[in-house]
């Protein structure tokens, strides 16, 4: 929202006819970035963190499922959200090292 306010008033400074470089339009304070490095592309590795992400949420959704008969887990250890939140963010924190 900031950027897109920025930039409305940017350009209709400089539409004005007023200012005729983007100087001129925001003052000595506000200069052009020269070297702005390329966006980095997304690899072939993305499917990976969705298959993890996916993995998490089940696994965060069968700690809060009661235990059917036969299951060896035990049901309640998760004692609700912030646990399930808090490993839910170690689990992002990690895919984003890996990445």
């Amino acid at each position: 929202m900031k950027l897109a306010t920025l930039l409305t008033l940017s350009l209709s400074l400089v539409i004005n006819g007023k200012a005729q470089t983007l100087r001129d339009a925001l003052g000595p304070r506000f200069h052009a970035a020269p070297n702005v490095a390329p966006l980095v592309v997304p690899h072939a590795g993305l499917d990976s963190i969705h298959r993890w992400n996916q993995i998490a949420i089940d696994a965060s959704g069968l700690d809060h499922t009661p235990v059917a008969p036969g299951e060896l887990r035990t049901f309640g250890e998760q004692l609700g959200p912030g646990r399930s939140s808090r490993a839910m963010a170690i689990v992002h924190i990690a895919m984003f090292d890996a990445a």
